[in-house]
Order: structure tokens, then C-alpha cells, then sequence
């Protein structure tokens, strides 16, 4: 563990030297011009020193940059100088300053315009942009000589919740979040490239809307609004109040167009734009406001909007109520709704139950440790050359048991029940049962899945045909073997002859005592074990909840070793002999390619699973498997980080050997394209 804090340091230190020297490539076609305070601002200019040509002057929102305004720029500069800053925080300009709201990024725009020389621009804000272009007519108002707003901010009513505070709560957790990417993983700036960082979250942070409505209701110049009718970023409620603070406004709705109108309509937008800035060109005078407009000007300055502002935190209390009233008070008040709410206590606080993607934050760290330590992003899917991608996901599970077929009567016997309706492919499972001598119960499950999903122990050709038709797609029958069932995650570095077990899952099923008066929802809920998966039980056994289980009988809530599905993972690797071993290597050596990773297993008897004998083979999984001796309730959060850190560091060197042995990794490309296709 010290040698890894200690590389970590180093690496994260070495992030900040390089992120401290490495300056942004300036892109092709932009200029750089510098302000005051050591600060550049990296620009386009279309048509440099003409000084005959309308200038307009395109403003970015967040997180994009100038390069968004690409077809719009093509669209615009044969008939005007278009110049578009990139605003300080943003692609090639200074990234480090202290202050990266829409107020102060109007301060370095008027530097901008006064060391560049323009003495009259035409702004157009896009999105956060407009926002700038607002506090930059209100601090150089003799600069502008006309104002549009394409799917602006203004009025801060209409801004996510409404309200500044409850905003700036939800920024600052979000400022928060990248603030922890930005600063504690080591990435050499290579985050800094995206869009969405640390630098587009202080944009949103630091800046405070309240000021604009009244900036909007002082601007007298010739002004535009453009905005998408299904705009779910900035709603199309912000540009009618805008239009009512701007009377002189001119306002255009696209129908069905949301806030990527400006990218989706690039050349309906810049003709409307061309067409008012040519209007409003030669020094035009506003209209003068009418009485009527002023009053409505007034109101719009005097109460907000329904539902924002001021009022949003009632419109919450509105929805909270009901959810809190119904979710917590009401269940509170019964022993069903008390124990329910213990079971999602439970969940809550034993990280065993924690959701995958949350658990695994912390070993995607360690996995771009590992990326970079091995010298690639898919190193690990060398690991097992004999399956697609090193068996990442979407392999084929009878494929991968056809690759152990020379383990023989090891295996459990399966078919491949193809594509096709019920009635083709029920004739195929019975064939096949009656070929191997076999009965019902069966097991089915898909060729291509994980953790368990749709699995079931068939019963009868009935239940058989019911599966059938609820599942098309290609399905394994599987012999069910009963007994014990254990995970055994085994791995061989390529040039070694033998393996090594690397964990032992020990599963154990659920299962219920009756005591001949309570009915199975009680005994269900009154488990300390089985209440933390009650709510999957309860939906499972929705049929029978209300049947009293004999005394002293038996009632299985567990058929299949999965632990969404309310198996009891315990820690085995004491079970660990050398025949074992020996009987797990010879296996394994049966699947040429095949390296790393975790084989579920069935054996009659724990004796018989330590001599290594009458081993049933049900799957093998590849290299993303897990060790799942970590959901040991015994194990902390810690430990069960500890093995999967090491886990995935033996993956990384398998595919690393294999590598340099002439196997190919996988590309990223293709490997993203392959994970999308298969979610």
C-alpha cells in the first residue's frame, strides 16, 4: 500500500509540473492578443484591419468554445468582419483566473475591443454567452450597436431551479465534483481537453444572474432574440421574458428547436441574424417604447415569473412533500413500512449493496494508474487471448464452454438454443434432454449476459415454452447439477505451467424456517439477512406472501449463486488445497488462450470440492469478472478495495505478457463502440 501512495504522489505531483508548463495549442486560424494581468485571449477575425464591414461580435456559451460556431462564422463573413473571442478559461485563452463569471469575462471583452480597436460591435451571446454579451452592453453601452441573444440567459428566473441560492447549491456541487477529478487524479491535462472541467463549472459557479433583468431593461440599442420553442437548457419562458424587458426587441421562435439550434440551423439563424444586423447597420435609432411595453417592462422587473425565482423553493416544498409523506411518514406507521424502511437503511449503509457504478468510482482511478503504469487503456484485454476482448463483455457463453470441451464430464452439458420462435426451439431442448439422459428441472439463461440476469431453473416443458417466448434471443439449456456452488478465480501468468487460485467464493442460499404461523411475507421481512433484499424477495414471492410455512420447513429464497439475486457470498479461500488446484490448473489448460478469470462451480460435497473431485464446470468468466469473495459481509470497504487493486493488476500484467508475445489488445475506439453497442 505504500508503494502505492507513494507512486500515486509522484505521479499526481508530476501531473501538476506538467500541467504548470504545458501551455493549450493555439489552433489554426486563431490569433492570440494579450490583456492585462498576464492574461491572452485567443480570437478569430475573418477579415483583420477592414475596417468597412460591420464587425459583429459572436460570444460563446459554456463549455463550448469559438470552434461551436463554426458554420455560423462561414455563414457570416462574407458580409461582415466576424470576430470571436475565446473566452479566458476556455480552448487556447488563459485558463488560470481568479474570477470566471459572466461579469468578469465582460471586463476582459471590453480590454478586448479597446486593445483591438473596435469602436462599435454588433454582440450576438450564445446560450452562457449571453450572459456576457448583457454585462458587456452594460458596461460599454456606447460599443454596441446592436444586441442579439441566441438561446440566451438573462433573466435568472429561468435558470434551473430559478432561485440564485438553490443554484448555486447545485453548482457548487458540481464545481465540487471536477474540483476532486481535476486536482487528485493524475491526468497530465488531458481532462483539461474536455469540455465538461473544472473551468465550465466555476464559469457556472462564480457567476450570478440576479443583476441581468435590470441590465436587459436598461439597453437601448436594436436588439434580437432567437430561441428554440423545446429548449430544455435555457426554456423558451426566458426569451418572451426577455423580449417584454427589451420592448425595442425583435423575437423569433423556432418551432421543435432546442438549444443546438444555432449548429442545427446554422444558415436559417445567420440569415435572420445578417438580415437585422444590415438593418440596424448605419447608426439606426430604436423605436421609441410604448407606455404599454414600459408597463410591462415593469412588471416583469417587479414580480417573477410563476414557479421561479423567489417562489421555486415553495414549488420544491410542493413536490417534496407528497415523496416524503408517502416514502417515509406513511410506511413509518406500520411494521411492513418500518422494516421496508430498515431494509433500505440496510442498503444504504453496507457497501455489499451499493449500486455497481458507485462502488467502482474508486478502481477507475486505480485502473488509469494501472493504464498508465502498462503503457495503454485496453492492456487488460490481452489477458485472455481465446476470447473476444479478453471476455470484457457481450461474450458468448457457450463458446467460452466449448473452449473447455477437452475437460470432458468437468463441464456441465449444455446446448445452444439459436435464435427462433418457442415452438423451433422446444423441440431442440427436448432433444437434447432426451440425448444426455436427462430431466427437468433445467436450467436457462441467455448466451449473452451477466450478473445473473434472467437465469432461471425450468421446471417443466410448460415453464420451458413461457421462457421461450419471453426471451428470442440466443439461450443456453444447461443440466442443473445440485449441490454446493463456489467461485474459483484462477489466473497463470503465460509463461508459467501452472496457475494459482486467487479467491474462493463460498455461495451460500437463503433460506427460511417456518414455524407454522407466520406467513412467508413475515418470515421474509423479520430475517436479518433476508430483509436486506426484501423488496426483490417480496416482488419474487409476490404469489405465495400470504402462505404460512409449516414448522420447521424449509423455504428456499435462493435457487442460483448470484448476489443481486440474494445469494450469501462468504470468503472460501481457506477451502484452498492442493488438489484443488492441481484439478482447477488441468482445467484450465483444456482452453489454450485462456489466462484469468473466475469459473462457477458445482460439487456435491465440500469434500469433494477440496480433493478436486466431481467438479461441474457451469461458466467461466473473463477478465472484467470479479472476485466475489469481497461481498464477505466480514470484509470491509478497504479489503475489498485491496483485491480488486490487485485483481485488476494481475489482468494488466497477463495482457502486457501476452503483448510482448505477439497477441494485439483491443483498440480504445473499438472497444467503446463494442461496450455502447452491448448497453
Amino acid at each position: 500500500m505504500r508503494k502505492f501512495l507513494f507512486v500515486y504522489a509522484l505521479l499526481l505531483i508530476t501531473s501538476y509540473v506538467v500541467m504548470r508548463y504545458r501551455q493549450p495549442q493555439l489552433p489554426a486560424g486563431q490569433k492570440l492578443l494579450a490583456l492585462d494581468n498576464g492574461v491572452a485571449v485567443a480570437y478569430i477575425d475573418t477579415a483583420p484591419g477592414d475596417r468597412d464591414r460591420p464587425v459583429v461580435l459572436l460570444i460563446h456559451g459554456s463549455p463550448v468554445d469559438v470552434s461551436f460556431f463554426a458554420p455560423l462564422i462561414e455563414q457570416l463573413r462574407h458580409s461582415f468582419r466576424v470576430v470571436a473571442p475565446v473566452l479566458p478559461g476556455f480552448g487556447a485563452s488563459t485558463r488560470e483566473i481568479p474570477d470566471y463569471s459572466t461579469r468578469a469575462h465582460a471586463a476582459y471583452l471590453d480590454t478586448f475591443l479597446k486593445k483591438g480597436g473596435f469602436t462599435s460591435v454588433h454582440l450576438v451571446g450564445y446560450s452562457m454567452g449571453s450572459g456576457v454579451a448583457i454585462e458587456l452592453a452594460h458596461r460599454a453601452p456606447k460599443r454596441l450597436a446592436s444586441l442579439t441573444l441566441l438561446s440566451g440567459i438573462g433573466a435568472q428566473e429561468h435558470e434551473l431551479l430559478g432561485n440564485y441560492h438553490l443554484n448555486h447549491l447545485l453548482h457548487g456541487l458540481q464545481l465540487a465534483f471536477f474540483w476532486v477529478v481535476d486536482r487528485l487524479l493524475p491526468h497530465f491535462g488531458a481532462l483539461r481537453s474536455f469540455p465538461l472541467n473544472y473551468y465550465y463549472a466555476r464559469n457556472f459557479y462564480d457567476t450570478d444572474q440576479r443583476p441581468l433583468k435590470k441590465y436587459l431593461s436598461e439597453i437601448k440599442c436594436p436588439a434580437l432574440i432567437l430561441h428554440g420553442s423545446d429548449d430544455i437548457m435555457v426554456p423558451v419562458a426566458a426569451a418572451y421574458a426577455h423580449q417584454r424587458l427589451m420592448p425595442q426587441s425583435a423575437l423569433r421562435i423556432f418551432p421543435g428547436e432546442g438549444h443546438l439550434m444555432v449548429w442545427d440551423k446554422s444558415n436559417e439563424v445567420a440569415g435572420v441574424i445578417g438580415t437585422f444586423i444590415a438593418a440596424n447597420h448605419d447608426d439606426a435609432e430604436p423605436r421609441p417604447i410604448t407606455s404599454t411595453e414600459r408597463e410591462l417592462q415593469q412588471q416583469v422587473l417587479r414580480y417573477p415569473e410563476r414557479f421561479h425565482g423567489s417562489a421555486s423553493w415553495l414549488f420544491l416544498l410542493v413536490i417534496a412533500m407528497p415523496w416524503f409523506l408517502f416514502r417515509v411518514l406513511l410506511p413509518f406507521c406500520t411494521w411492513r413500512g418500518r422494516r421496508l424502511l430498515y431494509s433500505s437503511y440496510l442498503r444504504l449503509t453496507h457497501w455489499e449493496f451499493w449500486p455497481a457504478w458507485f462502488f467502482y468510482i474508486p478502481v477507475g482511478f486505480y485502473f488509469v494508474y494501472l493504464a498508465i503504469r502498462y503503457r495503454g487503456l485496453t492492456v487488460f484485454t490481452a489477458a485472455n487471448p481465446a476470447m473476444p476482448d479478453g471476455g470484457v463483455i457481450g461474450e458468448s457463453k457457450s463458446e467460452i464452454l466449448k473452449g473447455l470441451a477437452g475437460a470432458g464430464k468437468s463441464i456441465a452439458r449444455f446446448i445452444l438454443l439459436g435464435v427462433g420462435t418457442p415452438h423451433e426451439r422446444l423441440p431442440a431442448l427436448s432433444d437434447f434432454l432426451r440425448r444426455q439422459k436427462l430431466r427437468y428441472p433445467v436450467v436457462l439463461k441467455p448466451d449473452v449476459g451477466e450478473r445473473g440476469n434472467d437465469v432461471a431453473v425450468i421446471r417443466s416443458e410448460f415453464a420451458a415454452l413461457s421462457y421461450l417466448e419471453a426471451h428470442p434471443e440466443a439461450t443456453i439449456a444447461q443440466e442443473y447439477i445440485p449441490g454446493l456452488e463456489f467461485g474459483v478465480f484462477y489466473f497463470r501468468m503465460p509463461q508459467s505451467p501452472q496457475g494459482t487460485i486467487f479467491a474462493i467464493t463460498d455461495k451460500r442460499f437463503p433460506a427460511l424456517t417456518g414455524d407454522g404461523q407466520s406467513t412467508l411475507e413475515k418470515l421474509i421481512l423479520s430475517d436479518e439477512r433476508a430483509v436486506t433484499m426484501a423488496r426483490f424477495h417480496l416482488k419474487k414471492f409476490a404469489a405465495r406472501l400470504s402462505e404460512v410455512i409449516p414448522a420447521g420447513e424449509k423455504f428456499p429464497l435462493v435457487e442460483l449463486g448470484t448476489h443481486c439475486k440474494g445469494s450469501l457470498f462468504l470468503d472460501g479461500m481457506q477451502l484452498c488445497t492442493p488438489a484443488l488446484r492441481q484439478e482447477i490448473d488441468r482445467i484450465s489448460h483444456t482452453f489454450d488462450g485462456f489466462y484469468f478469470g473466475r469459473y462457477d462451480i458445482r460439487v456435491p460435497s465440500l469434500q469433494d470440492f477440496q480433493r478436486g473431485r466431481n467438479l461441474r464446470v457451469l461458466e467461466l468468466n473473463g477478465v472484467t469478472s470479479e472476485a466475489t469473495s469481497i461481498y464477505d459481509p466480514k470484509n470491509s470497504l478497504w479489503q475489498a478495495y485491496r483485491l480488486l487493486a490487485k485483481q485488476w493488476k494481475i489482468a494488466f500484467a497477463i495482457g502486457r505478457e501476452n503483448i510482448n508475445g505477439g497477441f494485439p489488445a483491443a483498440g480504445v475506439l473499438a472497444l467503446v463502440r463494442r461496450l455502447i453497442q452491448h448497453t
